[in-house]
Order: C-alpha cells, then structure tokens, then sequence
C-alpha cells in the first residue's frame, strides 16, 4: 500500500505537468474584484483568451466605478459576458 507520503509526493510531481489556470494567475497577483471578473470572463472562453481578455478590459477600467461606465457598445471584448459583468457591477 502507497502511504500518504508517497501519495503526496506522487500528487506534486504529476501536478508540474499542468498549466496553472489565469484565473489562478490573477488571483496571486490582483483584487479580488479582478479574480471575480476574469472568472466570469472565464465561463465563456479557453484560457489564453481570458488571460488576453482580462488584460484588456483591465487596461481600460481597472475597477468597479471604472468598469460600470463604459457603455456595451464600447466595452473591449466582443463577445464577452457584459450583461454578467454589468449585472454584477450594478446590482451587487
């Protein structure tokens, strides 16, 4: 039988394979608000396009008050959950 030890050893060297999700990424190096935002992006897209997404968006508005002022027809993502993010934004 593996003891736990060995498990976790086993655990630790086959997670290294893996990418770290960006939501993940974010969450180490934003807000909060900016880990919820790029998780809502994230339910619509891969990866490497929340990442690009996420970087976008928060070029342009790097905070609720920003966020909640740039009209739909003008927000960075084509495609993007906006009516989520707004509904969130505005309504808590």
């Amino acid at each position: 039988m593996f003891g736990i030890d060995n498990v976790l050893k086993i655990i630790g060297h086959e997670n290294k394979k893996f990418v770290e999700p960006i939501v993940t990424t974010i969450s180490r190096k934003r807000t909060p608000f900016h880990v919820l935002i790029s998780c809502l992006l994230s339910l619509r897209t891969k990866d490497q396009t929340t990442s690009e997404a996420s970087r976008r968006l928060f070029a342009v508005a790097d905070n609720p008050e920003d966020m909640v002022r740039i009209p739909a027809k003008r927000f960075p993502i084509p495609g993007t959950p906006y009516l989520i993010i707004d509904s969130v934004l505005k309504n808590g």
